[in-house]
């Protein structure tokens, strides 16, 4: 606490009475349980008073390591960790209540009295950036979230020391109850069970090369999504909206001349008929869609697009994550590190799933015949922050491949591969997948590839 500076001491939020009767409480609790459930709820840090958080350090660490806990002991453990005055703190604290029967309420006054301090020392620091202007107001907010989170840690116990069971319970339980599941993608059956890429919390990369339509591929999850009633943002990096969409109709319409500015021309009519009659549909996708100038958007920025957007939206979508511009005098890896790591931590937040779309390395596939998480642009960052990895490649003229579907062993064409390479919640890591973008411009999902390919 030390930290927060104030003009007026007086009005800084604390009850040193309270602060008193909690170490008091801890000190007389003979059978252990109000001690174990303090700890719980804050920590030496949320004590105000100097000598009262020194004197929480060792009555916690006495509690940690097992140690008797009366006035004896904890005298001797502080004046062995430096106290001058020891005994007088621990006599003073432990005439202040009879009895630990109301520790918990005194933990619980300490608890949100250093939440308020804490509040007063973000505010600070929040009018101290807006005021100098030195950063863009995205980062800003991202900086006080991460802010936010970090004092906020210090009230709560160090998972880290405690068993887990109760988290794998909440886990557990909400697998069975349906809370925690994956989002199908209609159309998408096995990819959808084999990649688990939309489980609460996962963040997913499509990874394909300039051409390969891995821009269609996500709009049309996009649009089944939203058809099956699946709140979607989706923020497009690189081009309009109206781009997007005009992509939209033609897949609705089942006709690639919508996509031909000489077609339209020569087709006026036939156009506005299938855009009122998809008018509905292009509403409820376009509503979703985001756009940004690539000048104008920085990694920081789409960061805290994408914790907005996790608050109230299942899944979200980026595309592509090469587009952000890159903030001066911070080094690119640093920026990608922090970017990934705020995706995955809003994801995990909020139990939203998010798809990221990106391309590989330059000269990728000159000296080798597939793509690897070696290759993806951002290097190491996005294997690590990454839930699920899939490769889309696409084959002019389409490759003859075996699959296994419903069962049974067919011999297909295709025009696309979809490898997924890793898939942390699924089974489907190292599989190959048999996809078509057909003349309907249409995505179709054949099945598995049961044979080693040759992608080149």
């Amino acid at each position: 606490m030390n930290e927060l500076l104030y003009e007026k001491p007086d009005l800084i939020p604390h009850d040193l009475a309270a602060e008193q009767s909690a170490l008091a409480s801890f000190m007389l609790d003979e059978v252990g349980d109000i001690r174990r459930k303090m700890v719980k709820m804050i920590k030496p840090d949320s004590f105000y008073l100097e000598d009262h958080r020194k004197l929480a350090e060792v009555l916690w660490s006495m509690h940690e390591n097992g140690k008797a806990i009366d006035a004896v002991t904890v005298t001797a453990e502080f004046k062995a960790a430096g106290s001058l005055n020891a005994f007088q703190t621990v006599s003073e604290t432990l005439i202040v209540v009879p009895s630990s029967v109301n520790g918990l309420h005194y933990a619980g006054i300490v608890r949100d009295l250093a939440v308020r301090r804490f509040l007063i020392l973000v505010g600070n620091r929040m009018a101290s950036d807006a005021i100098s202007g030195d950063k863009p107001p995205a980062e800003m907010l991202l900086r006080i979230r991460d802010g936010v989170d970090k004092l906020l840690s210090k009230l709560q116990p160090d998972a880290s020391k405690e068993g887990g069971f109760g988290e794998l319970s909440e886990r557990v339980d909400g697998m069975v109850s349906g809370i925690i599941r994956n989002v199908a993608i209609p159309g998408f059956p096995l990819l959808s069970n084999l990649s688990k890429m939309t489980m609460p919390g996962s963040v997913a990369m499509l990874v394909g090369l300039p051409g390969d339509s891995k821009s269609f591929l996500v709009l049309n999850w996009l649009w089944r999504l939203i058809c099956d009633g699946t709140e979607c943002a989706f923020l497009n990096a690189e081009q309009s909206r109206a781009w997007m969409l005009q992509r939209l109709i033609a897949m609705l319409s089942g006709d690639w001349n919508m996509l031909n500015d000489e077609w339209l021309r020569n087709n006026a009519e036939i156009v506005t008929k299938r855009m009122h009659q998809s008018s509905q549909m292009i509403e409820e996708v376009g509503k979703s869609i985001y756009q940004t100038s690539i000048s104008s958007m920085s990694k920081m920025e789409a960061a805290a697009w994408v914790e907005e957007q996790c608050r109230t939206k299942r899944v979200v979508f980026i595309d592509p994550l090469t587009a952000f511009k890159k903030t001066r005098g911070i080094p690119v890896d640093e920026q990608d590190e922090a970017l990934g790591s705020s995706i995955k931590t809003s994801a995990e937040k909020h139990g939203s799933s998010v798809i990221l779309v990106t391309h590989p390395v330059k000269n990728a596939m000159q000296l080798k015949d597939v793509m690897t998480m070696g290759d993806i642009a951002g290097g190491s960052t996005w294997q690590r922050f990454t839930d699920v990895v899939m490769f889309l490649y696409a084959h002019k003229p389409p490759k003859p491949v075996e699959i296994r579907r419903n069962g049974y062993l067919d011999q297909i064409t295709v025009n696309r591969f979809l490898h997924i390479d890793k898939s942390r919640n699924g089974p489907g890591s190292n599989t190959w997948l048999a996809i078509d973008l057909n003349a309907k411009i249409d995505w179709v999902e054949h099945g598995v590839i049961t044979k080693k390919i040759k992608v080149k």
